[in-house]
């Protein structure tokens, strides 16, 4: 993936900007961002909000829930848990995870 490449993360996740050096719609920890720039709670939330909306958080991805999303916000990738079955190319895989491409 380029650097510049959008993901769409499970809710579990924590650090990849900084582990990947690669952009996130949203992590769960951004939330505290607020404590430094207040405004940004509501956009966090906003986030978070279309995430559960599209059935992404915790429980399993669904197929159109991660299309929804990546027309939604621009993204080009999620990270999957491995062998989800959604049926997306796959950019890279290992035991644990898969990155699949969105568009």
């Amino acid at each position: 993936t380029e650097p510049g490449d959008l993901f769409i993360l499970p809710a579990e996740a924590q650090g990849w900007r900084v582990f990947s050096r690669r952009p996130a719609v949203v992590e769960w920890t951004d939330g505290a961002a607020f404590h430094w720039q207040g405004s940004y709670l509501a956009e966090w939330r906003r986030r978070t909000a279309d995430m559960a909306r599209a059935g992404w958080g915790t429980s399993p991805a669904s197929r159109q829930g991660l299309l929804s999303l990546a027309d939604a916000y621009g993204a080009s990738y999620a990270l999957v848990s491995a062998g989800s079955g959604l049926g997306l190319p796959e950019a890279y895989a290992n035991g644990h995870y898969a990155v699949v491409r969105l568009r």
